[in-house]
């Protein structure tokens, strides 16, 4: 039996970092979202919550840190069609690896959250854990 893999936005690691909430599966991210997590430490070496979320980031194991590669990349290019609820490029690349993986991707993003839902040809609609 597979294991449950839930993807994480790097926007949620706040709200485990805090207790706020309890992560109870194992987790993956992909590496546009780790990179999100660590480049706030390096632009701001002095900031406590930064250099935390570094480190928890940091131990996620490196066969879990999806890297964007050309099957991610063409989901990408099927959920960029018609977007207009504030997305970035990399939120629909973050969107993209959980749909890859057929995984459920948490995040405290309104913009990523309003991605609920969302399908590409061959691939499970993309569930999304909102997390408040």
């Amino acid at each position: 039996m597979a294991t449950t893999m839930i993807h994480l936005d790097g926007s949620v690691i706040e709200a485990i970092i805090s207790g706020e909430w309890n992560l109870q599966e194992p987790a993956a991210m992909s590496a546009i979202a780790y990179s999100e997590a660590i480049r706030g430490a390096v632009l701001s070496p002095t900031s406590g919550f930064l250099i935390d979320k570094a480190s928890f980031v940091r131990k996620i194991p490196l066969d879990r840190i999806i890297s964007f590669d050309r099957d991610i990349a063409e989901i990408f290019a099927d959920l960029s069609p018609g977007r207009t609820g504030g997305q970035q490029a990399r939120d629909l690349m973050i969107a993209a690896t959980a749909i890859a993986r057929g995984a459920r991707l948490a995040t405290n993003d309104r913009r990523l959250a309003a991605l609920h839902g969302a399908s590409v040809p061959g691939r499970a609609p993309l569930d999304i854990l909102h997390i408040e």
